[in-house]
């Protein structure tokens, strides 16, 4: 929320332009102000992403791996109590429900 609104086209990562499909909100890092965003999407050479940003959307990790596909993503959401846990759902539901994965960095 705000009171303005850019919304990212591509976020660049390691020289793979990543488009966000979704984007959530989750509780800030330790010694943060701001709340930790994240966003998945698709890369430009076809895989699904699934990234976080703790600095108000400055820097971007990748925080799933090439196992982890889930063939898309439709939503995203960071947990709001607890730093590092996400939940999602993966495009056209498939029959998976609500994937989520928590870390503690």
């Amino acid at each position: 929320s705000g009171s303005t609104w850019n919304a990212p086209i591509t976020i660049n990562y390691f020289g793979y332009a990543f488009t966000p499909t979704s984007i959530g909100f989750g509780k800030a890092a330790a010694g943060a102000s701001y709340p930790a965003i994240y966003s998945g999407g698709q890369f430009s050479d076809g895989t699904t992403g699934l990234m976080r940003s703790t600095d108000g959307g400055t820097t971007w990790t990748k925080i799933n791996d090439g196992n982890h596909q889930w063939s898309g993503i439709s939503q995203v959401v960071g947990d709001m109590r607890t730093f590092g846990t996400v939940y999602l759902n993966i495009a056209g539901g498939m029959g998976r429900g609500i994937i989520y994965g928590t870390s503690a960095n």
